[in-house]
């Protein structure tokens, strides 16, 4: 008797997760686009939702397996900070906005003080809790802070950047384009378990695939709106090489805290997605990546 054999999986197989999927993407994506490019007010609200959606997650995971952290202080304090950013440096009544320059070294300042007081605010409760403390709950204050408040702040400060709301557009592009090839190449050609400990479907042909996607749509973008893009060669390579990079490695990391948390999703806002750090696990590291990025090699003018 011959054996089966194993069909391949068709590309545009009707299956109802993956156009769910495609249909939330599309429309998030172009959500995303034009509040960046268009609507400044509208692209803070939306950071800013996805920050304390994204606090309230973290916290309901921790939570849930029995580590008591705060919630609604620090969801606060993370709006808190975005909305002081964008006051700052974005709005239309931004005094400091015509020397970004200058004014970006101040906030910069503002904005690391904030996150350290805001995380030690939320430590001094530690000392007073009964049982005693686990070193995880000292520290899950910080994290809340920085994982989901400093990291979404370079978003806000990356669009005030000159050129910023472009740079930003093609940044995230980018980053979407490694989940897209990542996917696909891992479906299709993977072969090679890649971090198995920490998400199964993970492979090496999956991840070397995300990042020649993150580099062709790079290119093709720089090529298309070169005009609104004054980067060169080599900093169009190195960006999208690390962005890809480090949004995989996002998307581990949650992947972990998942694990760890002993859940599938972190929750259950958008379809086909699960909650909202599955969907922006991979961008979060992008922020200070590329502002910093930016700043110290792109920019004509670079800090003093």
């Amino acid at each position: 008797m011959r054996p089966l054999k194993k069909k391949k999986p068709k590309l545009w197989s009707a299956k109802p997760l993956l156009l769910t999927k495609l249909i939330s993407g599309v429309v998030i994506g172009a959500a995303i686009i034009l509040s960046i490019l268009f609507f400044k007010l509208a692209w803070l609200i939306m950071v800013g939702l996805l920050s304390v959606i994204g606090t309230w997650e973290l916290a309901r995971m921790l939570n849930k397996r029995g580590h008591r952290v705060s919630t609604l202080l620090p969801m606060t304090l993370n709006a808190l900070l975005l909305i002081s950013l964008y006051f700052l440096v974005d709005s239309d009544y931004s005094a400091t906005v015509a020397d970004w320059n200058i004014s970006h070294a101040q906030v910069l300042a503002w904005q690391n003080m904030f996150v350290l007081f805001s995380a030690l605010t939320l430590i001094l409760k530690t000392p007073f809790l009964r049982p005693r403390a686990t070193v995880l709950e000292l520290f899950a204050p910080l994290y809340q802070m920085a994982y989901l408040g400093w990291f979404p702040s370079f978003f806000i400060l990356l669009r005030s950047l000159p050129g910023g709301a472009v740079f930003l557009v093609w940044g995230l592009t980018v980053v979407a384009f490694s989940d897209i090839g990542a996917y696909f190449a891992g479906k299709y050609f993977g072969k090679h378990p890649y971090f198995q400990h920490l998400s199964p479907n993970k492979t090496l042909e999956g991840s070397v695939g995300g990042i020649l996607a993150s580099v062709a749509i790079a290119w093709a973008m720089a090529y298309f709106i070169g005009e609104y893009l004054p980067v060169s060669g080599i900093h169009i390579t190195v960006l999208a090489i690390s962005m890809a990079c480090l949004g995989q490695v996002g998307d581990l990391i949650e992947s972990m805290i998942k694990r760890d948390m002993q859940v599938k999703d972190s929750g259950t806002w958008l379809p086909g997605f699960g909650g909202l750090l599955d969907r922006i696990d991979s961008y979060l590291f992008l922020g200070p990546f590329m502002y910093y990025y930016l700043i110290n090699f792109v920019l004509i003018k670079p800090f003093p």
